[in-house]
């Protein structure tokens, strides 16, 4: 938020000099309100990301819908997430992992 109003006040700055007549408009970017850094992080909305099959040692591979404060669609995200060995390695078929009922890995690491 202050981010923005110290960037409405610039922009109302400059355009203040311009209808004063000063015609200087090209600012270095650390002094230019309509620049942004191409590497600024931008929270473009959020994911719901449900981790049941986890629990039941089930990998999932999602594509998920990437949703706005508003609950508009603002893009889409791949999600895949999969168990692991005892020795960190990704779990395969061969590994046996799959369990009837998640409270069996009560304790467990």
């Amino acid at each position: 938020r202050n981010k923005f109003l110290n960037r409405k006040y610039l922009m109302q700055e400059m355009y203040q000099n311009f209808v004063e007549g000063d015609d200087v408009w090209d600012l270095p970017p650390e002094k230019d309100p309509f620049h942004e850094d191409p590497e600024t992080e931008v929270l473009i909305g959020s994911v719901q990301v449900y981790l049941r099959p986890l629990t039941y040692m089930i990998e999932f591979d999602e594509n998920v819908s990437i949703q706005d404060f508003k609950g508009n669609e603002q893009g889409r995200m791949e999600v895949f997430a999969a168990p692991l060995t005892d020795d960190g390695r990704e779990a395969t078929d061969d590994d046996d992992l799959f369990i009837d009922d998640p409270s069996e890995l009560v304790g467990e690491k």
